[in-house]
């Protein structure tokens, strides 16, 4: 049984009220009686009789014509009461619901409850994250390691972050010199070798490396031609070629194997280092991280108690690392170690996976002081290594590290103090060997010492440079050099050798008719060979350098 959701009435199973088509069709409302005749039960929503029967299809007379029972009927349901006028449907017939504004409604309330669950809950999750062992022990190497000392900060100046850079290499001796580059714009590669007499050149090379082939002149000499190689050749071809070239097959591919890996090398965001911290921050979150009890260490001269932090690597993380290298490597590097048998290496990190995947757990301790790393103890008994950080002017300034017990020996100590213009840093390794530095930062000079004993009484070699920083580029001038062991004594004063790394490029020119070497035969080669012996032959003819390995080959 169902009703009419508009008028009420009872409708027969597939039945269609058409009471709104009788409404529209007599839209005009009654005329509203008179003040006085007026029926207050009019405005009263009527109600079906108890029985729930509409009298207008059972023959009963007092209805009106939707069958609804007005209030004051008799509650017999028998008997109606002449009102002396007929109820007007359109009026007493139940009316749609009003719909309620979205902003008051039950989903509108539901969307608001949850979005502020959803935020209380993301302020939740940020301050446990903040607080969690893993976040702490995160900060705390970051804080760590970021203050290394006065030398680190100003070598940290230079922030190269391009793909464009120049490695630069000059030097001289009595009255020659040699001034090398290598350089990279974008992945076009250059390098460029020059030697000089006092100032003038006697022999000039420069290469570019670009997506197809290695480029080769010789500027400031009699050849003017540009010798060209593609790399990029197909396989028939270079049997052809490593014949022409006196080489075997195998050899040449392997050649341009390397020549291509070497041109789609870059730095910059994509460099390696950049992808090796990515790759081990996202093994970091796997690892399990848990309370450990507090212990004491030495820090800034007092001891101190350590908040603790336990590091649980498994032998499945330990397979998770290999394999997020492993996969690292075969998406950047497939080709390079195509030649190499990429099957073999994927067998052997299977070996390897093999042998670790049921390792037991390693726990690494992780102690904390004031914010930062305080000491590291990975293992227990004998086997215990400890690293611990004691501090001074800066965490790192002085670091001790030992097997098992302090007392039984310290394999490795970094001792260091600081004052207004220089910082001194001594590497102890095994008490049986030393390695000093000095930092005047104010000048950027550096002095290196090497012992062969902890106390510094037998030196081995010393070496002064002075470091110049900028944002852009870092330069290492050289100066003194001695070496002293046993009847060897070695002192250089008169050289001058500078390194200069910067994030320009400086790409050599290489400009002149081209000569590809694929499509020679070996008569052409030799032709071509000849030609630049005798242009280098020219060039060196009247200089002091030829005539000095004249006199040598005439020794020997």
């Amino acid at each position: 049984m169902k009703f009419c959701s508009y008028c009420g009435r009872m409708l027969n199973d597939g039945e269609v009220c058409n009471c709104r088509n009788i409404n529209n069709e007599n839209p005009a409302n009654p005329a509203a009686p008179e003040a006085s005749n007026i029926n207050p039960a009019q405005n009263v929503t009527p109600a079906y009789n108890q029985a729930g029967i509409n009298p207008a299809e059972t023959g009963q007379t007092g209805y009106n014509t939707a069958g609804m029972n007005p209030a004051g009927y008799d509650p017999a349901g028998t008997n109606p009461i002449d009102y002396g006028y007929t109820v007007n449907p359109a009026v007493n017939a139940p009316q749609a619901p009003k719909k309620k504004s979205f902003f008051k409604s039950k989903l509108f309330i539901g969307i608001a409850s949850g979005v502020a669950v959803a935020a209380i809950a993301a302020a939740i999750v940020l301050i446990v994250l903040s607080s969690s062992p893993q976040a702490k022990v995160y900060k705390a190497f970051s804080k760590t390691f970021k203050d290394s000392g006065k030398l680190a900060e100003d070598i940290s100046k230079f922030n190269f972050d391009s793909s464009d850079m120049t490695l630069k290499l000059s030097g001289s001796y009595e009255d020659y010199s040699i001034e090398t580059y290598f350089t990279m714009d974008g992945k076009d590669k250059g390098v460029s070798a020059k030697l000089l007499e006092g100032k003038s050149t006697l022999i000039e090379a420069n290469a570019v490396l670009d997506d197809k082939s290695v480029k080769v002149s010789l500027p400031e000499s009699g050849y003017k031609k540009v010798l060209v190689y593609d790399y990029t050749i197909d396989e028939d071809e270079v049997d052809e070629v490593a014949d022409t070239l006196d080489m075997r097959s195998r050899e040449l591919n392997e050649i341009n194997t390397a020549l291509k890996a070497a041109y789609d090398a870059s730095m910059g965001d994509s460099s390696i280092v950049k992808d090796m911290k990515s790759i081990f921050k996202d093994w970091a979150k796997e690892l399990k991280y848990e309370k450990a009890e507090t212990e004491t260490f030495e820090i800034d001269g007092d001891d101190r108690d350590c908040s603790g932090y336990d590091i649980i690597i498994t032998g499945d993380n330990a397979v998770s690392l290999i394999e997020k290298l492993y996969n690292y490597a075969q998406e950047n590097y497939y080709e390079t170690f195509e030649n190499y048998d990429w099957d073999d290496i994927e067998t052997g990190v299977e070996r390897i996976e093999e042998q670790i995947e049921d390792m037991d757990d390693v726990v690494i301790s992780v102690y904390l002081y004031d914010g930062e790393v305080a000491a590291i103890i990975i293992g227990e008994g004998s086997q215990k290594l400890t690293v611990e950080f004691n501090g001074g002017d800066y965490r790192m300034q002085n670091v001790v590290a030992y097997m098992g017990k302090r007392s039984s020996g310290e394999f490795f100590r970094i001792k260091g103090s600081r004052t207004d213009s220089k910082e001194t840093v001594s590497l102890i390794i095994s008490r049986e060997a030393r390695i000093d530095y000095k930092y005047y930062f104010e000048s950027g000079k550096l002095e290196i010492s090497a012992y062969e004993d902890a106390d510094g009484d037998r030196e081995l070699f010393s070496f002064t440079c002075t470091i110049e920083t900028t944002s852009s580029s870092i330069a290492v001038t050289m100066g003194k050099i001695s070496y002293n062991r046993g009847r060897t004594e070695i002192d250089l004063e008169d050289y001058n050798l500078r390194v200069e790394f910067s994030s320009k490029s400086s790409m050599p020119s290489v400009k002149g008719t081209e000569v590809n070497i694929v499509g020679m035969d070996e008569d052409d080669l030799k032709d071509e060979v000849s030609d630049i012996e005798d242009a280098l032959k020219d060039s060196l003819y009247d200089s002091d350098l030829l005539k000095m390995i004249r006199n040598v080959e005439r020794y020997f």
